[in-house]
Formats: C-alpha cells, sequence, structure tokens
C-alpha cells in the first residue's frame, strides 16, 4: 500500500510538472509568435538595394556621407547598406566590391581610386546592370554613371589661397602630405591647384614647395611620419597642408604632444568636432569643411535618377568651405542652428 501510495505522488507530482512546463511552453511559443508577427509587421519593402563601399568604414568623413545617403535613401524608399561596417572579418574594397556585385544589388556608391583593378570592377557590376556612382574619389578611366566629391583643382587654388595670408619676406616652407599607398590622381590635381595659384598670385617666390608620403592605412605609421617630422626642429615646415582626415587629427596632436603649437601653421582637411576645436584653440590655422550632407545625398539622388531615366549628371560638386579664426563661431552656430531643426 505504501509502495502504491508512493507511486501515485510522484506519478502526480510529474503530472504536475509536465503541465507548469507545457503551459510554460505555451506561454513562450505566443511570446515568441508575437515577436516575429510584430517583426513581419514592421518590416519595410524598399524599391532599391544600394550598397556604400568605401576604403575604411572607421572614417568620420564617410560615415558622414553615408548617414546623409542613408537619410536621403529613406525618403526614396532605397535601402543604403554600409558594406564592410561592424564585421567579425575585414574585408578590403575590392572584395566588398565583388561581394556587391555578386548579390546583384540595385546600385553601387563606391570611394573608388584610379588603379586598373578598380576600373575592371566598376565596368564588371556596369555590364552587370548595376549602376555605380563615385563619391569622393574617382575612377575616370570606368564606366561609372556619375562622379560625386570635390573639384579638387579648385580645393588646392583654395588651399593656396589660405597660404597666401602668411606670406613674409621670409621664404617658407610648404609641405603637402600625400597619401602613400594612393593609386589616386586627385592629390596630384590638388597639388597642381596650389602651385598654379601660388604662382599667378606673383607671391611664389615667399614659397617652396615640398611634399610628404603617409601610409595612411595603419594608423600608428601615420602617427608616427607626423610626429617625427614635426617634432625635428630641422625637417619641419613652417606651413603643412593635410589632405585627409586622419593627417590633420595627427598633425594637430603631435603639435600639442611635443609643445610646438605654433611651430608650424596646419591646414586641415575635414571639421569634426575635434578638428573644430584644434581650430577654435589655434592649433589649426583653418580646415576644409566639406558638404558631406550633400554628398550622400547627391550619390543616391544619382542612381535614382539613373534608374528611372537612363542617364545622369557625370560630375555633381559639394561645397567646401575654409573654416579659420575669423568664421569659427558662425560656422558652429549655424551647425547647431541646423542640428536642432533636425536637419
Amino acid at each position: 500500500m505504501k509502495s502504491h501510495k508512493r507511486t501515485t505522488l510522484i506519478l502526480g507530482g510529474l503530472i504536475v510538472l509536465f503541465s507548469i512546463i507545457t503551459v510554460c511552453g505555451l506561454i513562450y511559443f505566443k511570446y515568441q509568435a508575437a515577436e516575429v508577427l510584430s517583426i513581419t509587421e514592421n518590416t519595410r519593402e524598399y524599391t532599391h538595394h544600394y550598397a556604400f563601399i568605401c576604403n575604411d568604414p572607421s572614417d568620420s568623413f564617410y560615415q558622414a556621407v553615408y548617414n546623409a545617403a542613408e537619410k536621403e535613401g529613406m525618403q526614396n524608399n532605397d535601402y543604403v547598406e554600409f558594406m564592410g561596417k561592424n564585421l567579425n572579418v575585414s574585408y578590403s574594397r575590392a572584395e566588398l566590391l565583388k561581394i556587391a556585385i555578386e548579390a546583384q544589388v540595385d546600385g553601387i556608391i563606391l570611394e573608388a581610386n584610379e588603379s586598373s583593378d578598380m576600373t575592371n570592377l566598376i565596368d564588371r557590376a556596369v555590364s552587370a546592370g548595376i549602376p555605380v556612382v563615385t563619391v569622393g574619389s574617382d575612377n575616370t578611366a570606368s564606366m561609372r554613371q556619375s562622379y560625386v566629391g570635390l573639384g579638387y583643382y579648385d580645393l588646392g587654388a583654395a588651399y593656396a589661397k589660405e597660404i597666401l595670408k602668411y606670406a613674409t619676406d621670409e621664404k617658407q616652407r610648404v609641405m603637402v602630405l600625400m597619401e602613400s599607398n594612393a593609386i589616386n590622381s586627385t592629390q596630384n590635381i590638388l597639388y597642381s591647384g596650389i602651385q598654379d595659384t601660388l604662382e599667378k598670385s606673383g607671391k611664389s617666390g615667399y614659397f617652396t614647395m615640398e611634399t610628404m608620403l603617409v601610409n595612411d592605412s595603419v594608423p600608428f605609421q601615420a602617427e608616427e611620419s607626423i610626429g617625427g617630422l614635426l617634432m625635428d626642429d630641422g625637417a619641419r615646415p613652417d606651413l603643412l597642408v593635410c589632405l585627409t582626415e586622419l593627417d590633420t587629427t595627427c598633425a594637430y596632436q603631435a603639435l600639442i604632444d611635443y609643445n610646438k603649437v605654433g611651430k608650424t601653421k596646419i591646414f586641415g582637411f575635414f571639421a569634426d568636432d575635434s578638428i573644430l576645436s584644434a581650430v577654435k584653440r589655434g592649433i589649426l590655422v583653418s580646415t576644409v569643411a566639406v558638404d558631406t550632407d550633400q554628398m550622400g545625398k547627391f550619390s543616391v539622388n544619382m542612381l535614382d535618377e539613373y534608374l528611372e531615366d537612363g542617364f545622369a549628371n557625370a560630375y555633381l560638386p559639394a561645397d567646401v568651405t575654409f573654416i579659420n579664426a575669423d568664421n569659427i563661431d558662425e560656422y558652429l552656430a549655424e551647425r547647431e542652428t541646423e542640428a536642432g531643426d533636425g536637419k
């Protein structure tokens, strides 16, 4: 009797336990089903899927361009995917371009260069019916549909006008930092813009022009080479022109680290918070503010236009502004107003 009673109690307990498990399972299943249904109901159908590809996904300049492209895409019912960002595996720009082609995206926004490999990949995409808009850096030999970016010769002329403000009776050394690993003619075009403008001014005799190659693909190498340049009293130039965000950041930080602020006048590129702060504090004499919102919007609109009409403008330049001590307060006030308006 005792054995039978024990067995009955055990069976009863198991039945209760299984009942609890079953009820909990049903509740969990119902919750998961509701979650899936909610996700499905909130899934948005997009007209186009565009791939955004740049050389360095962590680059603040191209992140800003992408943010504007993504926002414009949402308004136009386009999904703009930042390929290569937040991945456990690092892919090269060429590999990401191949992935986008194989994925048969509707269009590609690409920071290009002038290499023959890049030309072949762009042509392969276009031949597969995928339009390509280059942004920031172009590939002029390719079949790309449009280039959205900077007028590099005009930008060089603008740098030269900034340099001319600091002409003195004593000849000064001007050094332009250029990417050593870039297969890119735009640097040479910009350099020509600086040289030609100085010569036309009639004051070219006040300056000597030099270049230094910097490996921007490895931040520590850029920091080391630029830091070594600015620390050395014999090698340090009087005026230094930086053409990338990384070089600008490394240069002004080196002046601070080695107590050389004021020893070299630095002309920077890009206008993030830290660079603008350096201008405000007088560590940088000026920097170029590129309208990255325009670049992002133009890139998406050119793809939309091409897919709809079969053609697009071959070149759309973005606005640039030099920020210096004279206008930085006005620039910061305008930026704060735009941020408050949600632009």
